[in-house]
């Protein structure tokens, strides 16, 4: 017998004994060293991959990160192991397979060995490929693991009727029953948004979301390896943040449950564009992004063919800047092509990673054309350009200047509000002092927010202000004006009078700043004569 068969012919009995013991969830008779840290459970997890023996190396992982990773029934295609989805390995396990021995040699004991990190780096070709993989230990074995369980597992959980919010101490004084409600009304507004079944949202309701509230960026980092304000796990379905309720991300996830089957990646202009129309983005509502998203194609400062491409969406220009256009060309192709559609172009601009990446943008011009119908792509942009400009003459959520024939609704010493059929307009006269003149004008009183604590209030205040349990807030000063809520802590609507100047908006000479926001931007709420306090900035 060859070498090279007698190895085979080794593994295959050591795959075969594996598979008896694994098969029933149990490794009680696979005692390991106290000091291995779980090396011998990736050793093994690796030689299963090497010889595609998926099934059994799915069986390492612990019950809950396999559980997780099946609710919602999302499947990815191309990725043999869901649950293992945001590896590196995985991702390329043709190409990975014969890159895994030697196995990993070095861990590092997290929670006094409970949990231990095993840091993968090869040199694969010109690349080098890095990734952390975490493993608990119970009983005598490591099983491999999530490490948002390894660094979160303590923390306090709240529930909701579609969350499972893991809180770190540090911000459990921002979690409180008036934002938790929301976090669920975004879900059924997206339920019947996005037409996703009954069945579905019943078992969102039953299984619910796993959210992992961070108490900052780093936190984020130290569970995800990436500094970013929040991100969708995809191979777990967990959403891992620090900002509560994050709604960008929960759209994600939104997204591969509506359409349960799909490319691992999809390129940004879709991926981050229709999750910014629906969620916004890292504390501002959609709202205040699709205005900031017109005026900032409308100057040029981002040229739609620029953004198109995955490396031109990453680098071209800064998020801040190329996610709100991208939120308006989702906004667009929604309105032009409906909801089927659109998601039928998501899945077209979707697939293999490398694949996407060589797409020129001309590739994904004719892929865009080919779904609206188009004649080519200068008839797209035009027609595009025509929502654009409808955006701004019909669809403004704040602009400058009085209500000319609104009714007053509430009159204070420096404020004045009125209202006529779409808009609430507010005019202040704050005193004038050194510096920037300003005034915050909070109102509709909730009971239940009363002793809590808002995030966004405390960006705004820190801790010279108490808050005294007041929904929202138009902060105005001779520079901009914006609308906010201290339940779902984001900026509703902005006006910035640098981006749009007006005379309308502040007269210097009396002191008096004019805006107004649309009404249908609070629902049913509107400002009461009985239900109001003034700040100043």
């Amino acid at each position: 017998m060859s070498l090279v068969r007698s190895r085979v012919y080794v593994l295959g009995l050591t795959i075969l004994l594996l598979a008896s013991s694994l098969s029933a969830q149990s490794h009680s008779s696979n005692r390991q060293d106290q000091n291995s840290g779980g090396l011998p459970t990736l050793t093994q997890y690796f030689e299963l991959l090497e010889f595609d023996n998926l099934d059994i190396a799915r069986d390492l992982w612990t019950p809950e990160a396999l559980e997780r990773s099946g609710r919602f029934g999302i499947t990815f295609a191309d990725i043999p192991l869901k649950v293992d989805c945001g590896s590196p390995i995985i991702r390329n396990l043709d190409v990975m397979r014969y890159n895994l021995q030697p196995p990993v040699r070095r861990h590092t004991p997290i929670n006094g060995g409970a949990w231990s990190r095993l840091d993968f780096s090869r040199v694969v070709g010109s690349s080098s490929v890095k990734y952390s993989y975490f493993a608990e230990k119970r009983g005598d074995w490591y099983w491999l693991g999530y490490p948002q369980d390894c660094w979160g597992g303590a923390w306090d959980v709240v529930e909701s009727k579609y969350f499972r919010v893991h809180v770190h101490p540090d911000v459990a004084e921002y979690v409180n029953q008036p934002t938790l409600d929301e976090a669920d009304l975004f879900i059924e507004a997206m339920i019947d948004t996005l037409d996703i079944s009954k069945e579905m949202r019943k078992q969102i309701e039953e299984k619910k979301i796993e959210y992992f509230y961070c108490a900052s960026d780093t936190v984020v980092e130290e569970i995800t390896g990436h500094r970013v304000k929040g991100t969708m796990d995809m191979a777990s379905n967990d959403v891992i943040s620090a900002v509560f309720p994050h709604f960008h991300e929960i759209m994600h996830l939104l997204i591969n449950i509506k359409l349960q089957e799909l490319p691992l990646y999809t390129l940004p202009i879709m991926r981050e564009g229709i999750a910014v129309r629906y969620g916004g983005r890292w504390g501002k509502k959609s709202t205040a992004l699709m205005e900031l998203g017109v005026f900032l194609y409308r100057e040029k400062l981002v040229e739609l063919d620029s953004v198109l491409t995955m490396s031109g969406f990453d680098t071209e220009t800064g998020a801040d800047i190329v996610y709100p256009v991208a939120g308006v060309f989702n906004a667009y192709l929604l309105e032009e092509l409906g909801l089927e559609k659109t998601l039928n172009l998501y899945l077209q601009m979707s697939g293999r990673f490398d694949d996407l990446a060589q797409l020129t943008s001309s590739d994904i011009k004719n892929i865009i054309i080919g779904v609206t119908g188009h004649d080519d792509w200068a008839a797209l942009i035009a027609d595009f350009d025509k929502y654009v400009e409808e955006q701004i003459s019909k669809h403004s959520f704040a602009l400058p200047g009085e209500l000319e024939k609104g009714k007053t609704i509430l009159t204070a010493e420096s404020l004045v509000v009125k209202e006529d059929k779409h808009w609430l307009g507010f005019e202040f006269t704050p005193p004038k002092i050194d510096g920037l003149n300003g005034s915050n004008f909070l109102f509709d009183r909730n009971d239940a927010l009363v002793g809590q604590q808002s995030s966004l209030f405390e960006e705004h205040y820190g801790d010279a202000q108490e808050f005294s349990g007041y929904r929202y807030s138009v902060r105005v000063d001779q520079n901009e004006a914006g609308l906010y809520d201290y339940v779902t802590n984001q900026l509703i609507a902005k006006y910035i009078w640098g981006i749009t100047p007006s005379d309308e908006y502040y007269d210097a000479e009396s002191n008096r700043i004019t805006v107004r926001f649309r009404k249908e931007l609070l629902g049913k709420e509107k400002p009461r004569q009985d239900d109001f306090i003034l700040l100043p900035m």
